[in-house]
């Protein structure tokens, strides 16, 4: 207490810098003293918002133009309303702070919105404040959602546009990439414009709605009579709804004209030779041709017929050729196609169409690998793909194989990370899959290169660096020994059905490789995000218990959330305890059980919303511990039973603290605060808080407002200490930060103070 003091008294004396580096460099511009020089919004995003004058000037002109758009009164709101001084500005940057955006995050933001500091942070606060409470996202997802979107937070609540489509969509990542191309996405109704569309997709049975809407945003946008009629002018084209291939041609009639598309049409009669019949069955077979330029179909055709030697009717019954890539797929693989012929590695009656048709990653497992020692240079020169070259070097050769050396020079592990990681394997092998897989492990798909090679292609085909490969390798390494074909198709449905980044995919490799290697679970990872919210979300409780992938989904997992439905919890209460204790979704349905009885015993209903509480509390806590805290409590409070019972319904979680806290928090409130045992067991909310980051910061900066005179004696400790961060921040910490200079640096230091735990308050 003495120590937070010394940080905390000196303000009823000698003044000090202002504590923020966004007001420190403002100064000049904050001063509300009379001056006769007007508020320059110029030369405010230089000192308080970090913009450089040149992009200060473009930002200010941007601001004055977008306002002399919209409307007269909004320009004039611009000269003479909130941005007539730097009061309403500063306190969107304490907004914007305030969730963790740094100098150069707001900096960027306003650049691209500077009418976001004219907003009411009356309203726009609890937006923002939503965005990380409610949609649970951090602090670099807001950024980037402001980037994008942050207009959309000026007129209008969008928590519910935002909580569907991060469903929709499967992911916050995809909500943020369909925004940017379409930025009226945020803009729109969520009843009365977006979700309209998707029934009529439905309606329609469109197949993967998500995915047409991710590519092509503005659909979700459009009115719904132009929708319906580009629904109708895909099913003319021949391709009936059930097709698979019928939201392509939706996209591409949504993106082209009629007059485009007939045009196109012509373009392959008169190109081809060919009836329009004809390409209306090329057109139901690829719909996506008729979105592709006149002049790319030109050049695959004169490829296809001179260098190819094909035919054009041969050309219009396979219609995907024009649908590939002429730099990046034709032409690299009929040079690979005539220098294996050339070696007479190949026969020379293989079909080129066959040749371009295989995936990627088995032409190259076919065609590439087997070939690398008979055509050197193959893969490096026609596929150049920088992990799979250096695979090659550990190429089948006398030497027996050994990992610890793979590990090294394919996977780019240190030599001592690498003799760890390989005992690491050959642990887990001995131990986890029993004598099989060990010997597996020596004998068979690590009796040489050829797997790990494959496994290494596979994560570099999805956009793995090296060092991402180093670490997840060094994570899990018996993902090298995995079947190909069980894994690759795995693998690949993370970025294609769940729509993750590469980023993304590293981070889920890092924490759940293994379940990958187990089963299917990209319906387990749809379920996860979907119920948790967000695939970061989903992340931060795989860390804590990433056995909820291994888990048996039917009968545990969503038999446990229908449990919990049963005694009224609601899903979204559900996730925020699952969130806490991730492993009540993975315990028998039995224990669950005995947790909504123990929790029922400990006096909370039901019905209450302290109910979710209660269980987290007693799956934390044996039924010894829960009684012997409670006896804690009547013995140290000297109350009652019922009391302490009445204590507890009000707050269960304080039976999860250990005694010596509990201890130390009652002795501060009684010996440094003044409050009677009764009080305090009258609210027990307040033993919830932090003693070293709430409690004693918050009763200094207390003891030093009443002291100045700027906080009446009367105020009770028990409302101060309640106040939320932000609030309490922007009302006792800002508001003072001319009274009392240095609060807010005083205030910081004091919630970083460690406490000892053995000092009595």
């Amino acid at each position: 207490m003495l120590l937070l003091r010394r940080h905390l008294l000196p303000l009823l004396r000698a003044a000090s810098p202002l504590p923020s580096p966004i007001h420190r460099r403002a100064c000049p511009l904050l001063s509300t003293s009379a001056s006769a020089a007007p508020f320059s919004f110029e030369d405010y995003l230089v000192a308080a918002c970090g913009l450089s004058p040149a992009q200060a000037r473009k930002t200010a002109q941007k601001a004055v133009d977008e306002t002399s758009r919209h409307s007269k009164k909004a320009f004039e709101d611009l000269s003479r309303s909130r941005l007539k001084s730097a009061s309403n500005p500063d306190a969107i940057l304490v907004l914007l702070s305030g969730v963790g955006l740094s100098r150069t995050d707001i900096a960027a933001v306003v650049a691209a919105d500077p009418m976001l500091l004219r907003c009411s942070v009356k309203t726009i606060g609890p937006r923002l404040l939503a965005l990380r409470d409610c949609l649970g996202l951090s602090a670099p997802q807001i950024v980037r959602f402001l980037l994008v979107g942050s207009r959309s937070l000026h007129s209008r609540s969008i928590l519910p546009t935002l909580q569907f489509l991060i469903s929709f969509y499967g992911s916050f990542e995809q909500v943020l990439v369909a925004a940017k191309r379409n930025r009226g996405l945020l803009h729109a109704s969520l009843e009365k414009t977006i979700e309209p569309k998707v029934a009529l997709f439905r309606q329609f049975g469109v197949r993967d709605i998500a995915k047409l809407c991710s590519n092509n945003p503005k659909l979700l946008t459009f009115s719904l009579e132009r929708v319906k009629e580009f629904l109708l002018r895909a099913e003319e084209l021949g391709v009936p709804r059930n097709s698979q291939m019928f939201k392509y041609a939706v996209a591409v009639v949504a993106c082209n004209s009629r007059e485009k598309v007939a045009a196109k049409i012509e373009f392959f009669k008169r190109t081809l030779g060919c009836s329009e019949s004809e390409v209306s069955i090329a057109v139901f077979r690829q719909p996506s041709i008729l979105g592709v330029s006149d002049e790319k179909h030109i050049r695959k055709f004169e490829f296809l017929v001179n260098e190819v030697g094909m035919g054009p009717r041969y050309i219009l019954e396979r219609p995907y050729l024009f649908a590939l890539s002429l730099e990046k797929r034709l032409l690299p693989r009929y040079r690979v196609l005539k220098v294996l012929q050339a070696k007479g590695l190949l026969n020379s009656k293989m079909s080129f169409t066959k040749f371009v048709t295989i995936g990627e990653k088995a032409f190259r497992l076919r065609f590439i690998d087997p070939h690398k020692d008979s055509v050197p240079g193959l893969a490096a020169t026609l596929l150049p793909s920088p992990t799979h070259h250096r695979a090659c070097l550990l190429s089948a050769s006398a030497a027996p194989f050994c990992l610890e050396d793979y590990l090294v020079a394919a996977c780019g592990l240190a030599p001592a990370q690498a003799r760890k990681t390989a005992k690491q394997a050959f642990d887990e092998a001995s131990k986890d899959c029993k004598k099989k897989a060990f010997e597996e492990l020596c004998t068979s798909r690590l009796n040489s290169a050829s797997n790990p090679n494959a496994v290494l292609a596979l994560l570099s085909g999805v956009g793995l660096t090296r060092t991402d490969i180093a670490s997840i390798v060094a994570a899990d390494p018996l993902l090298l020994r995995s079947s190909v074909k069980n894994v690759g198709p795995r693998l690949l449905a993370l970025r294609d059905c769940l729509g993750l980044s590469t980023p993304q995919i590293v981070r889920f490799l890092l924490v759940g490789s293994r379940a990958l290697r187990g089963c299917d679970i990209v319906p387990k990872l749809e379920f996860f995000i979907y119920f948790y919210g967000s695939f970061e979300r989903l992340l931060v409780i795989m860390k804590r218990n990433n056995s909820i992938l291994f888990s048996d989904f039917e009968r545990v997992i969503k038999t446990n959330i229908a449990l919990l439905c049963q005694c009224g919890l609601s899903v979204r209460d559900i996730a925020q305890l699952c969130s806490r204790n991730a492993r009540l979704l993975t315990f028998s349905p039995e224990r669950i059980k005995e947790f909504v009885l123990r929790a029922e015993e400990l006096g909370v209903h039901r019905s209450s919303r302290m109910f979710k509480h209660a269980i987290r509390s007693v799956s934390d806590t044996n039924k010894e511990k829960v009684a012997a805290r409670l006896e804690f409590l009547k013995s140290t409070l000297g109350c009652s039973e019922s009391e302490v019972a009445i204590a507890v319904s009000k707050k269960p979680t304080i039976l999860g603290y250990s005694e010596e806290g509990l201890l130390r928090k009652i002795q501060f409130f009684i010996k440094e605060v003044g409050m009677e045992p009764q009080y305090i067991v009258e609210r027990p909310v307040i033993l919830s808080y932090s003693l070293e980051k709430r409690l004693v910061p918050r009763h200094c900066v207390m003891k030093v407002l009443q002291e100045k005179g700027l906080l009446g004696s009367k105020m009770g400790f028990y409302t101060f200490a309640q106040i939320g961060e932000e609030t309490f921040k922007l009302k006792y910490i800002d508001y003072h930060k001319d009274s009392v200079p240095g609060l807010a640096d005083a205030y910081a230091t004091a919630c970083a103070i460690v406490v000892p735990s053995g000092m009595k308050s």
